[in-house]
């Protein structure tokens, strides 16, 4: 393993241990450029050579991130779900395409959707992310309407913003990009908001949560807890 990538692994580490609070920590001056200048010292922590079938650290997420609500000066507020991906080797790299998606399933409706696998229960109508290699990126916005995908992409579309930085993949999605979805009044009701990350490279995969078998890994719900605040249970 190269110095540089160990070291990688062990500020993985560190972060992890840190905390999991999950919201960005800067929103005034949040600017999507692949750096984690504007985010706390907390994140999630990825199972390292979780790949399946079998290792390859440039698909491999080592941690993640996210946050959501007002970002920008005052006068330049947006509504924004902002993400952020730690690789255990820089991705987008090599000439073999890369792809991280991330997927939403926003209707109140459980039936509406396209079921997406390894998850079960989890039927997505929203999905952002983005393509490369050789470090060029290419984003993409797909919403499902009726039975199909309608499906934008660009290397800079509205519905998404998206930098590579090393390691570092970060993201923000307008809440228009995903219908609007607000937050219920209730603090104690659920959002009907759940989510994932799959990053494909070839027959290379890892995903966020991690699934096996059909058994989720977090237990109750498709996606890691506190999404907006709120996740709706299964």
């Amino acid at each position: 393993m190269r110095v540089r990538n160990l070291l990688f692994l062990v500020g993985i580490a560190l972060a992890a241990i840190d905390g999991n609070e999950a919201v960005a920590q800067n929103r005034t001056t949040f600017v999507v450029d692949g750096g984690r200048d504007d985010w706390g010292g907390g994140a999630y922590g990825d199972p390292w050579y979780d790949v399946v079938p079998d290792t390859n650290s440039t698909a491999d997420i080592g941690v993640f991130d996210y946050g959501w609500g007002e970002y920008g000066p005052l006068d330049e507020k947006r509504e924004l779900f902002a993400f952020l991906l730690g690789f255990v080797a820089p991705p987008f790299q090599g000439s073999e395409p890369t792809t991280m998606e991330l997927f939403f399933d926003l209707s109140m409706d459980r039936t509406f959707g396209e079921l997406t696998p390894p998850w079960s229960d989890f039927r997505a109508d929203y999905c952002v992310g983005v393509t490369g290699q050789d470090g060029r990126l290419t984003e993409f916005h797909r919403r499902y309407v009726g039975n199909k995908w309608d499906i934008t992409s660009g290397t800079d579309i509205a519905q998404v913003e998206i930098a590579l930085s090393g390691h570092w993949l970060e993201g923000a999605v307008p809440w228009s990009a995903l219908g609007n979805p607000e937050a219920p009044a209730d603090p104690d009701r659920y959002l009907p908001f759940r989510f994932a990350f799959r990053v494909s490279q070839g027959r290379f995969h890892d995903y966020v949560p991690n699934a096996e078998e059909g058994v989720l890994e977090h237990g109750l719900t498709v996606v890691v807890p506190h999404s907006w605040g709120r996740i709706k249970q299964r």
